[in-house]
């Protein structure tokens, strides 16, 4: 019996391959097969004709989701993008990225929130090193790391989440709330009807 698929998740980030990067289809059913995740008379891969099933999948209704959470979606739709929050997936599409801030203040537990402010004089200096081309390599770098452009949703949800956290610290703190502490470009995306922010503010 296949384990539930939330299980398979808290796995799946037990293992740290949710951390840095998009997992390929093949790498995941290449781990789902090693864990014994995958049914044994089944080939290990995704393609319908591989399958035995025939080489395009009839339309399917389109289902109106309503509510404006956006965190669940319809099981007729198609996976989209998304983030690890305390070990369940949410979902990073641009429609449902208000509802991630949202989700990311309130999970926030007290003594984050009371957490007190630091002096940034206090903190040593990190200066990054930057990459440099291997011999190897002869192609030219710029010697910062660069985003995959499949990956530019949840790139983008993660940055956000962590501007959620910070508003609701400055709120809790000094009772500012988000719509006037929030001042990047990502406001747009976590706070409904916002004006747009300009991330020359600082």
């Amino acid at each position: 019996m296949l384990p539930p698929a939330q299980d398979v998740l808290w796995e799946l980030d037990g293992d740290g391959l949710l951390d840095f990067e998009v997992l390929s289809v093949k790498a995941l059913i290449a781990w789902l097969g090693a864990r014994g995740h995958w049914p044994q008379d089944m080939p290990l891969s995704d393609r319908r004709a591989d399958l035995g099933l025939a080489a395009t999948r009839p339309p399917e209704p389109a289902v109106n989701t309503g509510g404006a959470t956006g965190g669940s979606r319809s099981g007729g739709s198609a996976p989209g993008p998304y983030v690890m929050l305390n070990g369940r997936p949410v979902s990073a599409l641009p429609d449902d990225l208000a509802a991630l801030a949202r989700e990311v203040a309130a999970d926030l537990t007290p003594e984050q929130r009371a957490t007190s402010a630091m002096c940034a004089t206090a903190l040593a200096p990190r200066i990054p090193q930057p990459r440099t081309s291997s011999s190897s390599d002869t192609r030219s770098h710029s010697g910062s790391y660069q985003v995959p452009a499949s990956d530019q949703d949840r790139t983008l949800a993660v940055g956000l989440a962590g501007e959620a956290a910070v508003g609701a610290w400055l709120q809790e703190q000094f009772g500012v709330e988000p719509q006037g502490s929030w001042k990047s470009g990502l406001r747009v995306h976590g706070l409904a009807g916002a004006q747009p922010g300009d991330d020359r503010l600082g």
